[in-house]
């Protein structure tokens, strides 16, 4: 399973009523969204030249897939797919304080939902313990 994480800078001012703007490019800019890995699908030019240097394939079933199986190139456990299946994700480094916050999730639900949608629900949530009875 591949997993994905974004980091959000709120707004210094998060009662204010405007929403905060949210770009992917600017990562100093408040309420950006800062990428912090890439994606590791099979149909990637240097993920696909990886593979079959590897002596793997990728086809067509649905999606892209490793071996006719797997839509990810960079998970770990598969014990198959390993010679062809790294598990060192490609990540970029943040600092991050009490006013920002961490998204991780698998690739399922980057499949069905967009950055920006996935961020504008979970930016105004303030104790997950209080909002969702979520136990820390």
């Amino acid at each position: 399973m591949e997993e994905r994480a974004y980091q959000l800078r709120r707004s210094e001012h998060p009662k204010h009523p405007e929403k905060p703007k949210i770009s992917q490019r600017v990562a100093s800019r408040v309420g950006s969204v800062i990428p912090l890995s890439i994606d590791h699908k099979p149909d990637r030019s240097d993920e696909r030249q990886r593979i079959e240097k590897a002596g793997g394939f990728i086809i067509w079933a649905g999606t892209w897939r490793v071996g006719g199986v797997l839509a990810v190139s960079c998970a770990f456990g598969d014990k198959l797919l390993k010679p062809y299946v790294v598990a060192d994700p490609e990540i970029q480094e943040e600092e991050i304080d009490g006013v920002d916050f961490i998204i991780i999730v698998s690739d399922g639900l980057w499949n069905v939902i967009s950055n920006k949608e996935v961020v504008s629900l979970v930016q105004n949530i303030t104790d997950a313990e209080e909002d969702f009875g979520v136990e820390g």
